[in-house]
């Protein structure tokens, strides 16, 4: 029994990060489109955009240190504290990105991006609305088929950098 303890602690590792979170406008020179978003710049180099793009939908980003990478097919875990666990399958979301013509999960290496929230229920901004109330976000994810990585990142600050970055006056 020992052993196989030891095995999982190696297995899975745990990081605390902290961090800023800040609100920032970007104009594409070339497109002159201009994106508005909130960033968390981590100590270790991870990085957490959320944006919302011209359909409405917001989007998140997750960046890690290039040194390191996601398994692209692997479940990615978003926890608020205590709240409901939002499991992100990209099998799954992008099977869906396909019946609907529009991609709902972007993997590249060390960065992949899925919808966070689909803007429509501005009653409580699905998971948006835990991150606007929250003191602490959990990301969990594959980093292979064997090894899981979290971080744990502190939420202050977030809101303010949201409710400065987009409409969300009435999801709190």
């Amino acid at each position: 029994m020992f052993r196989i303890d030891l095995i999982a602690v190696f297995l899975f590792t745990v990081t605390s990060l902290f961090g800023q979170w800040t609100s920032d406008t970007i104009r594409d020179p070339f497109t002159d489109v201009t994106r508005i978003y909130t960033q968390f710049q981590g100590e270790g180099g991870v990085k957490i955009e959320i944006f919302r793009k011209d359909d409405g939908k917001y989007w998140i980003q997750l960046t890690v240190p290039s040194d390191q990478s996601f398994n692209p097919d692997g479940l990615f875990e978003l926890l608020v504290d205590t709240g409901k666990t939002l499991e992100i399958d990209p099998i799954k979301l992008r099977r869906i990105g396909t019946i609907v013509g529009k991609p709902q999960f972007l993997s590249d290496g060390n960065s992949v991006a899925f919808v966070l929230f689909n803007g429509e229920s501005l009653t409580d901004c699905g998971f948006i609305g835990q991150l606007l109330k929250g003191e602490r976000l959990f990301i969990r994810y594959q980093v292979s088929d064997l090894k899981k990585k979290m971080h744990q990142i502190n939420l202050e600050g977030c809101s303010d950098a949201l409710l400065n970055s987009f409409t969300l006056r009435d999801c709190h």
